[in-house]
């Protein structure tokens, strides 16, 4: 009977190891593939077969989402490893496991893993490993929210990819280190290692790190008020992660493009896009994409004029990001609770929100988000009455937007200035302010600029019965 069960898991080694991207075949065989595994686990009389079906067919699991089951399975490969001596497998499945616990929401548990993964690695001295292992470390630092110790660890894993002349692992990582001047606020210096990591990888045939890229490409243009064009890549990077069937991938694409089309006002397409993505993440059990995309979603109705309903999907992320100790998603999460409680006219609220979220991102020099709260900060205190605070936020807010590159972001923060001057009776400040308003939403295809137009029409109005006035 053992040799019909051994003949059994090695039909389906064999056939993964000839047919390494044939997920649909995995599918298909995952109930056959799992019977086979526990008779390889269970013999414990074959420590490389054990390895083989760890790596082999493991991969597998890593690109249909199912963490908790590849951790199961790299758990034993490590001991297998052990057992055969070899130090090297066991550093690699611990990285590989700690890029799971990260992708589940457990960074700090991923930190630990890569610390002790680090420490073979240094022992063997195995530059190239190390840097492997540096990136899942980075990875899990980037989650929560540790943009400099990311930063840092992101740059030394990238001199020891080019020391040990590993063409691959450089350009993954310099598209790394784009997504971190991103998240800082330095569209063009992120933009010009994005466009480095792309053409290399391409290069090379790295599918994976073609998509990421593109994605991360997305979110710049998004950022910069180019949402067409950030939609474009995002299309590329779906078809690729169609193509791999890779499911986390396509998760996160999935949401960033419900995002993208909900910037255009297309509230339908996008939210429909949200809700797939939110599915999938559950079913794959990503819990800190589940967060981000209920934040998603918490965005999506609060922007179609539906602040309770945000509420809901805003707390339901808050209490994740908590229970796993990501203070980025945290933060992020905050200030979408602050802007729905001031949707709510609940001023008082939003600001105790809007501060704890700024605190945060002032001490991970984030100007980008730093801005993005200034400017709440500034909403809720002209709710409050207080005009005078309202514009010395604003105009905090407003250098920062342009620092990096947000246009989007400066529309909206002059045309709260506007509004301001306009309560004051300075309307000639208040025309001056959304002619550069209308200007910028004329050039970024801005959803808003007929709304604008208005506003500044309005003003130009008042401003020309003040005049007249004035003469007589």
């Amino acid at each position: 009977m053992s040799r019909v069960w051994e003949r059994h898991a090695r039909y389906y080694l064999d056939y993964a190891k000839a047919h390494p991207e044939d997920w649909q075949w995995f599918d298909a065989e995952w109930p056959q593939i799992q019977r086979a595994w526990h008779w390889v686990r269970r013999t414990q009389t074959d420590p490389k077969l054990v390895l083989n079906y760890v790596g082999k067919i493991g991969s597998f699991l890593q690109v249909r989402g199912l963490s908790h089951e590849y951790i199961t399975w790299a758990e034993r490969g490590i001991a297998a490893g052990r057992l055969l001596g070899n130090r090297t497998v066991e550093a690699t499945l611990m990285t590989n496991i700690a890029a799971r616990y990260t992708d589940l929401g457990e960074p700090r548990r991923a930190l630990d893993l890569c610390a002790h993964a680090l420490a073979i690695e240094r022992d063997l001295g195995d530059r190239r490993n190390e840097a492997a292992r540096l990136t899942v470390m980075a990875s899990a630092y980037d989650e929560l929210g540790e943009l400099q110790k990311t930063l840092e660890t992101y740059q030394v894993a990238l001199n020891l990819f080019q020391e040990a002349g590993d063409r691959e692992g450089e350009l993954n990582t310099v598209a790394n280190l784009g997504h971190v001047y991103r998240l800082r606020g330095d569209p063009q210096q992120a933009l010009g290692f994005f466009e480095q990591a792309l053409n290399g990888l391409r290069e090379l045939g790295d599918r994976t790190g073609e998509a990421n890229v593109l994605n991360n490409l997305a979110a710049l243009f998004r950022a910069v008020g180019e949402p067409r064009r950030a939609l474009d890549y995002l299309q590329q990077a779906l078809a690729i992660h169609d193509a791999l069937g890779d499911r986390p991938g396509l998760a996160v694409v999935l949401a960033n493009m419900g995002a993208v089309h909900h910037t255009l006002g297309e509230w339908q397409q996008g939210l429909d896009l949200l809700e797939r993505a939110l599915s999938l993440r559950r079913e794959i059990n990503d819990l800190s994409g589940e967060a981000r995309t209920l934040y998603n979603l918490g965005w999506a109705h609060a922007t179609a004029g539906e602040p309770r309903r945000a509420l809901e999907y805003y707390q339901q992320a808050l209490s994740i990001h908590r229970r796993v100790g990501n203070r980025a998603g945290e933060a992020t999460t905050l200030t979408g609770l602050g802007a729905a409680y001031y949707a709510l006219h609940e001023p008082e609220r939003a600001l105790e929100c809007y501060e704890e979220a700024l605190a945060f991102h002032r001490q991970m020099r984030n100007p980008a988000m730093e801005a993005t709260i200034l400017n709440n900060i500034g909403l809720a205190c002209d709710m409050l009455g207080d005009l005078d605070q309202a514009l010395a936020y604003y105009e905090q807010a407003l250098p920062l937007r342009r620092t990096v590159g947000e246009r989007a972001g400066e529309s909206v923060t002059l045309y709260n200035m506007a509004k301001v001057y306009e309560a004051r009776g300075d309307y000639a400040k208040a025309a001056q302010l959304l002619k550069q308003v209308v200007e910028i939403d004329q050039a970024i295809e801005h959803p808003d600029l007929e709304k604008d137009r208005a506003a500044l029409q309005s003003v130009l109005v008042q401003l020309s019965q003040v005049e007249s006035e004035d003469r007589i």
